[in-house]
């Protein structure tokens, strides 16, 4: 049943990059296809009859005075530098191919939807609400309907130690006995069960008292017990099904957190292999200005040029080099993790490839207001949901004991029809108990009550305390969903902020390398004081090498702090669906839970 409520899912939005759906994605890049299908994603997990516990939150939430955003402190003074506006200058190197090995381009996108239908980790995890499923049918399956059949043949040859056993002279007693039931059987949804059972059989003898002798017997019975106290009504039978279908739920819950983990994990991945490329492109710049300016030293030899400042820039050149080593490996760790992650076999196979991001960051500000994204996460965020459904469950379990705490008293009702028939005629015996006769019946209570009841009593009182502990949960959840919602915010705002700031500093370190430089080409000096210039600039070099190093991290840093605001809203990944939420139980079952 829930697999086929989540076959009719269509997966609307991936949104995973850091700008969706404030930017244009890239077009479609050359990648494994087959992504026409779409995953089995758990619907979202609303919250229940539960859910005004949410509106005094939003109460609160809508009357709170927003503080001042952090992106408008004054991190914009000018400066002597310029402002760097745009796009950096790596942006579209780190796009095109390195010579890493053969060039296939990518995006997130691309990458989140291979992940989702290819990555064992995630079709492991979506197994787990189709066997909460089965739980369900499982518990539900006690309210079916039960058919039976029954039969029994005794043969008997006893020594006999009375004269009224046969009533004759026989020294032993033989008897054929046979016996069988059909029916069916059915508990309904109330609490009352219910038989209808047909018998029939036959019997003879050596006794003179079996009249007649070789007789067919049948009897069709009609029973039915109703509980008046304990255990009545739909919504203590149904305590099961109920705590099922929020299994159901809470499963779903879970498992899309986990399945939006690691789409955060991709995208993770994605961005540190941007950030690496990055960082690879802006060390080949620096070590081919080292080279630039060794070459240049050693054309000026004859005029200005010590063997000092030529010995130095080959340091700074075989360090630089060095480095570009290492972060070539990061490249390639960043690849295996997005292989491992995607989890497409042409991809964890194509171990030679260099891929080449496609999906740039964003460098300008988005207005985010904490007040609106708060109530986004009340109604979105499936712990907040989850822990509704806690209270849902646990009530349901109090509202059973409650009822436990009553007294047995059933109602009980039978009747029946019967008939005989000579020669063992089982069969004539059936048509009789219509044709002969007329009908049996009966009818009763059983009362019953433990003397002190302390057993459901303390059940009881064991529920409520259970009950109490998951409303201060609940609270203590949404709290943290309140706050986590706005330090995401808060992480934003601070990322721009911060990475506005870095662009002014590369901007500032740029400018020094440029006056060093020129001052050293225009301002030829042969004493030892050349050969501190000639520090400067390569330390200059250095800076402006690692300010553009910072600069990338915090692209990369916003991008994610995007993707970790939303999914502190809960809506990093969103799914539709056009049927009725799966399991909801009844409204007339619910009105007896507390």
């Amino acid at each position: 049943m829930l697999a086929a409520l989540i076959d009719g899912l269509a997966l609307v939005v991936f949104a995973v990059t850091a700008w969706v759906p404030w930017a244009a994605m890239a077009d479609g890049p050359a990648f494994p296809a087959g992504l026409s299908v779409s995953a089995d994603i758990p619907p979202p997990v609303y919250p229940g009859p539960h859910s005004h516990r949410l509106d005094s939150y939003r109460s609160r939430i809508q009357s709170d005075t927003a503080p001042p955003p952090v992106a408008t402190l004054p991190v914009n003074t000018p400066l002597a530098s310029p402002q760097v506006a745009g796009p950096m200058w790596w942006q579209v190197m780190v796009a095109q191919p390195l010579d890493l090995g053969r060039p296939v381009p990518v995006d997130a996108t691309l990458l989140v939807e291979t992940s989702l239908m290819s990555s064992p980790y995630i079709l492991g995890l979506l197994t787990e609400p189709k066997i909460r499923c089965n739980d369900f049918v499982i518990a539900d399956a006690q309210f079916d309907t039960l058919s039976f059949i029954d039969a029994k043949f005794t043969g008997t040859n006893d020594p006999i130690g009375s004269v009224l056993t046969t009533g004759d002279a026989s020294t032993r007693f033989r008897d054929d006995l046979f016996g069988s039931a059909i029916g069916l059987r059915k508990q309904n949804r109330t609490g009352g069960n219910v038989e209808l059972v047909q018998r029939g059989g036959f019997q003879s003898n050596n006794s003179t008292f079996l009249v007649p002798n070789g007789q067919g017997t049948s009897r069709l019975e009609l029973n039915f017990s109703q509980p008046l106290l304990r255990d009545r009504g739909r919504a203590v039978n149904m305590t099961r099904v109920v705590l099922a279908s929020i299994d159901v739920k809470l499963t779903e819950a879970e498992v899309r957190n986990d399945i939006e983990d690691h789409l955060v994990d991709v995208t993770r991945a994605y961005w540190e292999l941007y950030q690496a490329r990055a960082e690879y492109v802006q060390r080949m710049r620096l070590t081919q200005a080292a080279i630039d300016l060794h070459a240049t030293l050693k054309g000026r030899v004859e005029l200005d040029s010590q063997q000092r400042q030529i010995l130095r820039a080959e340091v700074a050149i075989t360090r630089r080099r060095s480095e570009l080593i290492r972060i070539q490996t990061r490249i390639a760790n960043a690849q295996s993790r997005l292989r491992l992650l995607t989890g497409d076999a042409a991809v964890v196979s194509a171990s030679g490839w260099e891929w080449l991001p496609q999906d740039m960051p964003m460098d300008q500000p988005i207005d985010v207001s904490t007040r609106e994204a708060t109530l986004t996460a009340l109604d979105q965020r499936p712990d907040i949901a989850s822990s509704l459904r806690e209270i849902q469950a646990v009530s349901t379990r109090v509202g059973a004991a409650r009822n436990q705490v009553l007294p047995r008293l059933d109602l009980i009702l039978s009747g029946y029809v019967a008939g005989l028939d000579g020669s063992t005629n089982t069969f004539g015996a059936i048509g009789n108990q219509f044709t002969q006769g007329g009908p049996s019946f009966a009818g009763g209570f059983v009362f019953e009550r433990p003397v002190g009841n302390r057993a459901n009593e303390a059940r009881l009182q064991r529920g409520k305390w259970e009950l109490t502990r998951s409303i201060y949960e609940f609270q203590q959840t949404t709290e943290s969903a309140i706050t986590a919602v706005e330090i995401a915010v808060r992480e934003t705002q601070a990322s721009y902020a911060e990475l506005n700031a870095r662009k002014q500093s590369v901007a500032a370190a740029a400018a020094e390398v440029d006056y060093l430089y020129q001052r050293w080409r225009w301002l030829p000096d042969p004493s030892e004081s050349a050969v501190l210039l000639i520090e400067d600039l390569l330390d200059a070099q250095e800076r402006t090498a690692d300010e553009e190093r910072a600069v990338a991290a915090s692209q990369a840093a916003y991008a994610m702090s995007w993707i970790q605001l939303r999914k502190a809203m809960g809506i990093l990944l969103q799914v539709h669906t056009e049927v009725d939420v799966p399991f909801e139980p009844a409204s007339d079952v619910m009105e007896s839970i507390p």
